[in-house]
């Protein structure tokens, strides 16, 4: 499909990441854009976890409109040494809105049909295609007066449509994520805490149907969850960088979150905190950030 170079953003960027290159492994590979980009990190963190797996990426800003995209797909799978167990394919939401899949038929066609070329290329590299749908944005584009929401649920129904027809995987993304108590850092990327709570549905979609075991980190943070889901009392010892990570979680999900606790000497540099002999003790669960750093 040919675009006019004056459809391009005014910068076009290209993202690979290959985890432990130096080294023959199980991988999946991403490919999507900026958002991708901050998943690979979360869904590589939990599966190294279990030392064996990597995840690998190809990301990039380009438009699924623009004929780039499928050179750098044909460019980096004919020339990478590595074999694929599977391939997540989560591109097309946050660029190219200018081809409007909800007012133009014509729009629909373009988009579907690159879709499925892409798609039919990926096929001829992993006996395993996974499909995500596309995620939303925090805030419409009131300069073009789009609201890019209601494109992106468009070009979804696309993904669907044509993961069906090709008989691949598809996970749903959207319809885990609770778009009221997400919180996004710009207009469409998410901050840390929701990118590993999405990480965990991947993996937890994705890997069982092609026989990949969960991680260690998985299998514990369940674990902790059961026994968060029994304590009436929960509290998080340290109030540094991994401490308040774990109240915004423990807040967001409506675990019973009481206090912070500090030791004595940090007491007197907080209002929002309790120290160690104040903590209700009773069916109190109370979890250490060992390596935190204080603020």
């Amino acid at each position: 499909m040919k675009m006019d170079i004056r459809e391009r953003e005014p910068i076009e960027w290209l993202n690979y990441w290959i985890e432990d290159a130096n080294k023959y492994k199980q991988r999946i590979i991403l490919i999507g854009d900026s958002v991708t980009r901050d998943l690979r990190k979360k869904i590589n963190f939990f599966l190294r976890g279990g030392g064996e797996y990597c995840v690998d990426l190809l990301a990039m800003s380009y438009s699924i409109f623009d004929d780039m995209v499928l050179e750098e797909i044909k460019h980096f799978f004919k020339r990478t040494p590595y074999q694929y167990d599977l391939i997540i394919y989560h591109l097309g939401a946050h660029h190219g809105y200018g081809v409007n899949c909800i007012k133009s038929e014509n729009a629909v066609n373009q988009y579907t049909d690159r879709v499925r070329e892409i798609l039919v290329e990926l096929k001829k590299y992993s006996d395993n295609i996974g499909v995500m749908t596309l995620t939303l944005e925090g805030c419409a584009d009131e300069k073009s007066g789009l609201n890019h929401n209601m494109e992106i649920k468009k070009r979804n129904e696309i993904l669907r449509a044509v993961s069906n027809e090709l008989d691949l995987l598809f996970y749903d993304l959207n319809q885990t994520i609770d778009y009221k108590i997400v919180r996004y850092i710009d207009r469409c990327h998410f901050t840390d805490d929701d990118y590993e709570y999405m990480s965990e549905k991947i993996i937890g979609y994705f890997f069982p149907k092609i026989h990949f075991a969960y991680a260690n980190r998985i299998r514990e943070m369940n674990d902790l969850r059961k026994k968060l889901d029994t304590c009436a009392n929960v509290y998080v010892y340290g109030n540094g960088v991994r401490g308040k990570s774990l109240k915004i979680y423990l807040q967001k999900y409506g675990y019973a979150f009481r206090e912070v606790i500090v030791s004595d000497k940090y007491a007197h540099l907080y209002n929002d905190v309790v120290k160690i002999d104040w903590v209700e003790k009773v069916n109190a669960l109370v979890i250490v950030t060992l390596t935190d750093i204080e603020i």
